[in-house]
């Protein structure tokens, strides 16, 4: 799918979107979104980092660990493993909302009743 450049004068971007065969295709997402985490075998790394922040070389780990063997890069046409980027982005997102609603729950809904 080839998206319209946004920076081109007075795109009608919503339009030209709407015409496209793909929007009409539904975005495929595992039910399991942590899958491919747990395959590459790094799942309770990823975890172990966003409870701590500690650094150390998890991320530099991390970065190679996205990347795909040349062979693999060769086949994919991409360089990058997208299913594990996406697991990691929603497991992420999924962490990030978890700290947010319990944060919100403590804290703010805390002192309400209090």
């Amino acid at each position: 799918m080839r998206l319209p450049d946004p920076s081109t004068p007075n795109l009608k971007f919503s339009s030209q979107i709407d015409l496209l065969a793909e929007i009409n295709q539904s975005p495929r997402i595992f039910s399991e979104v942590d899958a491919a985490l747990k395959a590459k075998q790094i799942k309770s790394k990823v975890d172990e980092y966003l409870k701590a922040r500690h650094q150390g070389s998890f991320l530099s780990e991390l970065k190679q660990r996205l990347l795909l063997a040349q062979n693999e890069a060769a086949q994919a046409g991409t360089r990058y493993n997208v299913p594990l980027i996406n697991s990691l982005e929603d497991s992420t997102a999924l962490c990030s909302l978890r700290f947010h609603v319990h944060y919100f729950l403590t804290y703010v809904c805390g002192r309400i009743y209090l």
